[in-house]
């Protein structure tokens, strides 16, 4: 298993801001928009979340069921990163390509590839989108770097996006459906966490130097 640890804890930057992020003691904001509260509740049907989340005040327990459903519904894929010019396939509706469709860290982007086209990504498309939908039900969300690390003695691979949410105890939650193999629980950045259906157990550590 891939061993992995977090680095610089940063502030969120999104091309474009979520309607609200808050700590859940404050009073439940509107959506800024209608396309943001569409854009929402679409979302949570690609999860299959009940729509009823939206009215409930942030907390550990939905946040834990958002994560699965997350991981369950999105797969962690980087195809699209390797597409390439084609001709298409017309008549079964799958269109030309002119050039390499680039990665993009523009969250509309980002979400429309998730929601409306019914696909996957690589973990600054699925973070982006899932800080981005955390913020529309209310959750306190940050994004910060992380270095993915392999065998002892090998440099980090560095380049990785994990979410940390304030708000809801003592300490940041480290949440991350955006890894290849991802932790699928949500836990304290100060405790340990695991995986009752996989057996695995998981803590943060510091960097050891990088």
């Amino acid at each position: 298993m891939v061993a992995w640890l977090l680095f610089v804890p940063a502030a969120a930057a999104f091309t474009r801001p979520a309607s609200h992020s808050r700590v859940h003691t404050q009073p439940r904001a509107a959506a800024s928009s209608s396309d943001d509260a569409g854009m929402r509740d679409k979302y949570l049907s690609r999860l299959g979340v009940d729509a009823a989340i939206v009215d409930r005040a942030p907390n550990a327990e939905d946040l834990q069921a958002l994560l699965t459903a997350h991981l369950q519904n999105i797969p962690f894929e980087n195809l699209g990163q390797h597409e390439h010019p084609s001709e298409g396939l017309p008549f079964i509706g799958v269109p030309a390509v002119s050039k390499p469709l680039l990665p993009t860290l523009d969250v509309d982007a980002c979400l429309s590839k998730l929601v409306e086209k019914n696909r996957g990504g690589f973990c600054f498309e699925l973070n982006f989108s899932f800080a981005w939908l955390l913020r529309q039900l209310g959750y306190a969300v940050r994004l910060g770097r992380a270095d993915v690390f392999g065998p002892p003695g090998t440099p980090p691979n560095k380049g990785h996006l994990v979410i940390f949410v304030d708000g809801l105890g003592a300490d940041p939650l480290l949440v991350d459906p955006g890894f290849g193999d991802a932790i699928r629980t949500v836990f304290s950045v100060r405790g340990k966490g695991s995986d009752p259906t996989l057996g695995e157990s998981y803590n943060l550590a510091p960097s050891a130097g990088f």
